[in-house]
């Protein structure tokens, strides 16, 4: 009995140990300015965002011209962090969207989403981010029925 508590106290350790590490490429540390959510709807406008994305709840946005738009916004159980809309926004062959065609989303095996790294200014990323993140609404998990 006492060598499996001993077990399991080194593979507690060992987890813990593990989730403190962090790589060069992790989010830890990340922390984008105060965003202007205004100036973000502007620059969403502006970058073209609204050819493909709709955003819940945003009102005087130009209709996306995708059909289906890529939602974003709403009542969600996760919201999504600075650093996911982060690099959703500059990098967004990273993440996959679930519950879209993929021929809608990808091509070549990337995000058909426009490169915004060399049009995107830091103070635009900061305000985009605070205008998406005003359009998320956190809401509890479904509990199981037994």
């Amino acid at each position: 009995m006492a060598r499996w508590i001993t077990v399991l106290a080194l593979a507690a350790l060992v987890v813990l140990l593990a989730a403190g590490c962090r790589s060069r490429t992790s989010a830890a540390g990340f922390e984008l300015p105060e965003g202007n959510p205004e100036a973000g709807r502007v620059a969403f406008t502006e970058l073209g965002c609204t050819g493909c994305h709709e955003v819940r709840g945003a009102r005087d946005l130009p209709a996306p011209s995708q059909v289906p738009p890529i939602v974003l916004g709403g009542a969600v159980v996760t919201p999504p962090t600075n650093g996911e809309l982060t690099t959703g926004i500059l990098n967004p062959s990273a993440h996959y969207m679930v519950g879209y065609p993929k021929d809608t989303i990808m091509k070549d095996g990337k995000s058909r989403m426009p490169d915004l790294t060399e049009r995107i200014t830091a103070r635009q990323l900061a305000d985009m981010v605070a205008f998406l993140q005003k359009h998320y609404e956190q809401i509890p998990a479904a509990r199981p029925v037994m």
